[in-house]
């Protein structure tokens, strides 16, 4: 249990902080809250501002969004469901202009609240969804409030609600005192709040201005630290040295001239770059930016054959053991008449370290120490490298490998510049001629039968299908398909005799590779997955994705799993099921993406629709330290910047958050 203190620090343990027991250490800390700083730097994702609610009549308008509605509880049931015996509260809500039910599962003291109060007006804050069994609109499990206010939204820790959380973070403030500000003295000059006052707001807003003022402070102070991060990066390498590779362009030129298939334009160019790169001994920063099936591997693989015919090893990163052992047997296959040694690392699997080429998993390759006479590194889905990483890889503090990152998330070059700071940028956006587009339906319900007896003939002709739900578990009545109930739907369907697996993020590792593995090698016709298929794995005959609720994804990670079909010459298709037709901005983002199969035009048209927010998804790909909503204030992007230049030319005026910046580099990302 935490200990009661008169003063707190921003360095404290969050486990000394009154209130926080074991238990609750421990949630905090699966979110990233390991000390009193963290918790204060918890800031909420989003605020429920109670002056703005909406009609009852009205709210057809916001299927699938949150909305506040304020009315009368007129009546309230409670019941417990067959199936899984879970407690569901219904009330009925009543303003001047109509009714509308609310749900709550598991919430079975919300019963006796809602009774209490039937007199007063409250206030509730959830989405509406409209139930395909009732054929009604509801709201789902709203908070109820009883007064007009701001009410931060906080990431959730597990069993720590919004409230819980809001009063720890106002009692450690009041135990640590005034948080000294970092650049304090250029706030009046880029016309920002005082660095206390902005906590204080953005947890505790009495009204909308304050609370707006006090998110761009601190959005300006993530922003600063990204560039000053990306300036002193740039500046270390500066300072290293790496192996100036001597290319061999008449050997790379023949082994390209025996490829199967023709460079694209935009390959042959990102080539040019990487080699220009390669023939520098100032350390190599770049990433290859490609869309989905648009041929980055490839491109790697020139890099990887240019430093090893050079006298250098190379190491080739990659996130999980199936992408690892796919790169493994695809290097084999390219390479199999050049006498190229090929290593691989993984938990499971360890062979061949000494040779020239190693692909292995972050984890496994960080607990090697396998790092001799490294030319380059190769890093597949993790953008953010830092210091500390290229420290152990380099034989001496003076030296550093090649670094190559790929990615085949783009982001739109309107934010490339500062998402990616301090890499230079390749990009690929045209795709193999021997692609076919990918076919992309938005499917309605009544047609689902149709679909399925459209899969039926293409499983019976020896092709494979992904069927990709949002969610692990589903609440009774709620229309969000989970994996396990999508599984049931499956086998009592027409599609009932194929082969079916599953995969999910709370599978355990291995469980899950071997399910995968069995999807390779065609053992399974159908797999039923969540969004953990989204990356990389690439399947030969699987030629269709069908995604439900796909609502609930960005455009760009729609785009991510609609790639996971159309890698080969077959015809692919994509079919996506939403239930939410009324919805008229869901209803416009994904016709967009059933039109549209360039993978750069799909994220800046989420940038357009949705903003800097729609890409939070990006985080999974190693930049889970940095914040897209950073980027709604362009005035202010361009302020942090020039804060950023200034900082960098006075160095000594500004010691902390320079030290705050360079802690960024030594975070682990590759974990």
């Amino acid at each position: 249990m935490g200990i009661a203190k008169n003063k707190l620090s921003l360095k404290d343990p969050i486990i000394k902080v009154i209130g926080v027991g074991e238990k609750r250490a421990k949630a905090f800390y699966r979110v990233g809250i390991n000390n009193v700083g963290d918790l204060v730097n918890h800031l909420p994702r989003k605020f429920i501002n109670l002056n703005d609610f909406v009609k009852i009549a009205d709210l057809k308008k916001s299927t699938e969004e949150d909305v506040v509605v304020k009315g009368r509880v007129r009546s309230v049931s409670s019941k417990r469901s067959f199936r899984r015996r879970m407690s569901i509260v219904n009330a009925l809500i009543e303003d001047n202009s109509g009714q509308i039910e609310a749900v709550w599962f598991n919430q079975p003291f919300i019963q006796q609240s809602l009774n209490n109060n039937k007199l007063a007006d409250e206030f509730f804050f959830g989405r509406v969804e409209f139930s395909q069994f009732t054929k009604r609109y509801y709201l789902n499990n709203p908070t109820v409030f009883s007064t007009l206010g701001i009410f931060p939204v906080y990431s959730k820790a597990k069993n720590i609600t919004d409230k819980q959380i809001n009063n720890l973070i106002k009692f450690v403030l009041s135990k640590v005192g005034k948080i000294p500000d970092p650049i304090e003295k250029i706030t009046s000059k880029y016309n920002l709040v005082e660095l206390n006052s902005a906590y204080q707001n953005i947890h505790f807003a009495k009204n909308i201005n304050d609370y707006f003022a006090a998110k761009r402070r601190l959005n300006f102070n993530g922003l600063l630290k990204y560039i000053l991060a990306g300036k002193v990066l740039v500046n270390e390498g500066r300072k290293l040295k790496a192996p100036k590779i001597k290319i061999d362009r008449v050997m790379l030129q023949s082994f390209i001239s025996n490829l199967p298939f023709s460079l694209t334009a935009d390959q042959k160019g990102a080539i040019t770059e990487i080699l220009h790169d390669l023939g520098n001994n100032l350390p190599m920063n770049r990433i290859l930016v490609g869309d989905v099936g648009s041929g980055k591997t490839i491109v790697a693989l020139v890099s990887v054959l240019a430093v090893i015919k050079s006298g250098k090893r190379v190491v080739w990163l990659s996130p999980t053991e199936i992408l690892a052992h796919q790169h493994f047997e695809t290097a084999k296959g390219f390479f199999k008449n050049l006498e190229i040694e090929i290593g691989l690392l993984t938990s499971s699997h360890k062979s061949n370290l000494s040779g020239d080429l190693i692909i292995a998993t972050h984890a496994a390759f960080f607990r090697s120490g396998e790092f001799k006479n490294l030319g380059l590194l190769i890093v597949d889905e993790q953008h953010r490298f830092g210091v500390e990483q290229r420290q152990k890889l380099s034989e001496d503090s003076k030296h550093s490998p090649h670094f190559l990152s790929m990615t085949a998330t783009p982001i739109p070059r309107t934010i490339a510049h500062i998402v990616y700071g301090n890499l230079s940028i390749s990009e690929i956006r045209m795709k193999p001629k021997n692609r076919l587009p990918v076919k992309t339906y938005f499917v309605p319900e009544r047609k689902r039968t149709d679909g399925y007896k459209f899969i039926l003939d293409l499983i019976n002709k020896g092709q494979q299908i992904y069927i990709v739900c949002p969610a692990i578990e589903e609440q009774e009545e709620s229309e969000l398909k989970s994996v396990k109930a999508e599984f049931e739907k499956i086998k009592k369907s027409l599609l009932g005799k194929c082969k079916v697996g599953t995969v999910h993020g709370k599978m355990k590792a291995k469980e899950k590779n071997e399910t995968i593995k069995k999807f390779s090698k065609g053992k399974i016709d159908i797999l039923v997955a969540t969004s953990v298929v989204e990356v990389g794995i690439d399947i030969h005959r699987a030629t269709v994705m069908v995604i439900e609720d796909a609502e609930r994804f960005g455009l760009a990670q729609l785009h991510q799993l609609r790639g996971r079909v159309g890698r080969r010459d077959l015809q692919s298709y994509c079919f996506i099921y939403s239930s939410s037709l009324n919805n008229d901005k869901a209803k416009v983002r994904l016709s967009y993406f059933c039109r549209e199969n360039d993978g750069f035009a799909l994220s800046e048209k989420d940038l357009q629709l949705r903003g800097p927010g729609s890409l939070m998804g990006f985080e999974q790909s190693g930049f889970s330290d940095f914040r897209f909503s950073w980027l709604e204030d362009k005035k202010l992007v361009e302020k942090a910047k020039l804060a950023a230049e200034e900082i960098i030319k006075n160095e000594s005026d500004f010691p902390i958050i320079l030290r705050e910046a360079k802690s960024l580099l030594l975070t682990k990302h590759l974990e």
